[in-house]
């Protein structure tokens, strides 16, 4: 095995390495049962196409699963591109398809998790290849109701830099509008519960921030 590259991770040891000619992910845990929920929900999802990358095998001993690599950008590089460039039409359009992404997940049967979410929702775990988006990061997935994922969605997209600016506060009129009508839901209501979220979201950062 050979390590191409190593990437910034605060959680959990991640590389693209080469075995037997082929690229990969190598993704080593730090804790046991992070690494046994994310083994689960890769094998859950496995049955469910274009929303995960392949889990080609794993090791329990040494908590490592190695994934396929999929060479695409992220999704947080997309719409920091999108708002360099003024470009509304594609970040609104991103933003649904991620809004997309979470409602096929939602459906998702995974054992032992009733009406599972993403909760960590960090736009860096979610990959971009060929107009398609694939999720990264499971090892936080946990029983909890749909709608408040969609709001941690929103709210993180505010939280990245430059946060709350014109360009994003223009993108979120439109999807409250999309989540509105999608869930029968007032934009003001939703506009309260993203409030919450900042703060925890806040408060999540000061978190990790200490590690």
């Amino acid at each position: 095995m050979k390590t191409i590259k190593e990437f910034n991770s605060k959680k959990n040891y991640v590389s693209l390495v080469k075995i037997d000619q082929k690229f990969m992910i190598l993704k080593r845990f730090k804790k046991r049962m992070k690494f046994k929920k994310e083994l689960m929900v890769y094998q859950e999802l496995s049955n469910y196409e274009n929303l995960t990358p392949k889990l080609y095998s794993f090791d329990l001993e040494n908590m490592e699963l190695y994934l396929e690599y999929i060479k695409g950008d992220t999704l947080l590089s997309i719409l920091e591109s999108a708002e360099k460039d003024e470009n509304l039409s594609d970040a609104v359009n991103i933003m649904i398809d991620l809004i997309k992404w979470l409602n096929k997940f939602h459906g998702c049967k995974i054992s032992n998790i009733k009406n599972p979410v993403v909760y960590d929702l960090n736009f860096n775990n979610f990959i971009i290849y060929k107009n398609k988006i694939f999720g990264l990061d499971f090892e936080d997935v946990r029983e909890g109701k749909s709608f408040n994922d969609y709001i941690r969605l929103l709210s993180m997209y505010l939280m990245y830099n430059p946060m709350k600016s014109d360009f994003k506060k223009r993108v979120l009129d439109h999807l409250l509008v999309y989540l509105s009508t999608k869930f029968n839901i007032s934009k003001s209501q939703i506009l309260s519960l993203i409030s919450l979220e900042e703060a925890n979201i806040i408060d999540r950062r000061a978190k990790y921030n200490k590690i």
